[in-house]
């Protein structure tokens, strides 16, 4: 599997997976990109596939559908705002040219959020980004908090396809949750880097959001006592998605004065 990444609107991500006889799209927004693609690479589109209804992951489907009317459209199954091939739930399999794809059901940022797991790469829409994590428009703090769990599980070398571009924004808040983590500053000192040079943020492994990603982590003895403090209360007495509830809403806060968007 060869995965291309095209940017959307402000800050989206649309995936390409390629395969000897087959191109899949991930999530598109924005119908123009994958057409000019298509075009230049003189390829045909085999399939569609959508984590979760928000406009920016789906507007692209219909106009795509006119071009290759013959795609399959693989997504969730309360999906009402455009064609349907399969509707997918929680453990079903898709057939991607000569490799399968396993549904993970990761509701939280909506309630219909999948994500897509391959050999060697996780397609996670908006429930995970670099560095950190979707907000919660649907769900619960405890459905999400279940779901970033989930991935968590999976295997570490997994490559991480997220929905967004909020790298630096998510870094620059996880370096205030875990000031002390060495692998944690020098990745963010990278993407700090790339942002300057306007570089595009290569997709990493599951292994590095273990280690870096505060919303992975809250297990950890330095986040552990930093959300103890913030809830003023012992840590074990916290559930997964106080946890959780106490990091997200903690970002929330900060993302709306926009401070952590600055490059540094």
């Amino acid at each position: 599997m060869i995965v291309h990444g095209l940017t959307a609107f402000n800050d989206n991500y649309i995936w390409l997976i390629e395969q000897p006889q087959h191109i899949w799209v991930v999530d598109p927004g924005e119908a123009q990109p994958v057409l000019d693609w298509l075009s230049q690479q003189q390829r045909n589109l085999s399939g569609i596939l959508i984590t979760h209804h928000h406009n920016d992951h789906i507007a692209g489907v219909d106009q795509l559908l006119a071009h290759f009317p013959d795609a399959a459209v693989y997504a969730p199954s309360s999906l009402q705002k455009t064609p349907v091939t399969q509707g997918l739930s929680d453990g079903d399999t898709i057939p991607i040219g000569q490799e399968n794809l396993r549904v993970i059901a990761t509701p939280g940022h909506t309630l219909d959020h999948l994500c897509f797991v391959g050999q060697d790469a996780l397609f996670c829409g908006d429930t995970l980004f670099t560095g950190g994590c979707g907000r919660v428009f649907e769900g619960t703090a405890d459905q999400m908090a279940a779901s970033l769990a989930r991935l968590r599980n999976l295997a570490p070398n997994l490559t991480v396809y997220c929905g967004h571009e909020y790298s630096l924004a998510n870094l620059n808040f996880a370096i205030l949750v875990e000031p002390n983590n060495q692998l944690l500053t020098e990745r963010r000192i990278q993407v700090n880097h790339a942002y300057k040079q306007q570089q595009p943020i290569k997709p990493n492994t599951l292994q590095l959001e273990l280690d870096t990603n505060p919303f992975l982590r809250t297990d950890k003895p330095a986040i552990a006592a930093t959300i103890a403090k913030r809830l003023n209360t012992s840590y074990q007495e916290t559930t997964i998605g106080q946890q959780f509830a106490c990091l997200r809403n903690w970002k929330d806060e900060l993302d709306a004065t926009g401070v952590l968007e600055k490059p540094f």
